[in-house]
């Protein structure tokens, strides 16, 4: 694999085997009322905090949330219509639990009558199903969510779509008092399974591991970036 994308990227260019790593302000730019944002989740991917930390810019924070399944179509319809009326955000997790209901979708979210207020938005998290209705599918924006495979996807998905102005400006200071940058090290760098003595660059790093870096210049995303 690794030779291959060498070859790809002298061939052709380095942005055929670049992460692609689109960030949510650009899917919900390309959103509406009516176009609902479908995540295809894989194993250990839950984008729910991150449609969070968006709704806060738009004051939609708490999103409406309902987890599907057995009898919960009736709540996460309500939710949906109360968002018609309030334009709030409606967030439906687990959505291969009810196919009928996401069956439905296409209809219930162009009523006729109905007033829809214009900042409801509508996010639905579901694994791969073959049964999944083609009209939800056609009429959505469809969002894969992977793991980032390698050092480099890894960070380019943390840089895209974790670090922002207000990320930066909640990290904690360091003791000299200038502005730091935050990085949570989950999936980012490569785990060891040596023991405790071995290099610092080889130590495995948790979810709740962080590393806190000096203050970078405004090109730290493509320095960073193109020097791995």
């Amino acid at each position: 694999m690794i030779s291959a994308n060498k070859f790809i990227g002298k061939v052709l260019d380095r942005e055929f085997t670049a992460p692609v790593t689109d960030s949510i302000a650009e899917i919900w730019e390309s959103s509406a009322p009516n176009r609902p944002i479908l995540y295809l989740l894989s194993t250990g991917a839950d984008p729910t905090s991150n449609i969070d930390d968006y709704s806060r810019r738009f004051k939609k924070f708490p999103t409406k949330k309902t987890s599907m399944g057995e009898e919960m179509e009736g709540p996460a319809l309500a939710q949906i219509r109360e968002g018609f009326r309030t334009g709030d955000w409606v967030v439906l997790n687990n959505c291969h639990l009810s196919l009928e209901f996401m069956a439905e979708m296409e209809t219930i979210l162009t009523p006729k009558d109905v007033e829809v207020h214009e900042e409801f938005r509508l996010w639905i998290t579901c694994a791969p199903d073959p049964a999944f209705p083609l009209s939800l599918l056609q009429m959505a924006i469809k969002v894969t969510m992977e793991p980032p495979k390698g050092m480099k996807a890894g960070l380019a998905r943390t840089y895209s779509t974790m670090v922002n102005q207000d990320f930066l400006e909640r990290s904690s200071p360091m003791k000299n008092g200038d502005p730091s940058l935050t990085l949570p090290a989950s999936s980012t760098l490569p785990s060891r399974r040596e023991r405790s003595s071995a290099p610092l660059d080889s130590v495995c790093l948790t979810n709740s591991t962080v590393l806190t870096w000096k203050p970078l210049c405004s090109t730290w995303r493509s320095t960073l970036l193109s020097a791995l």
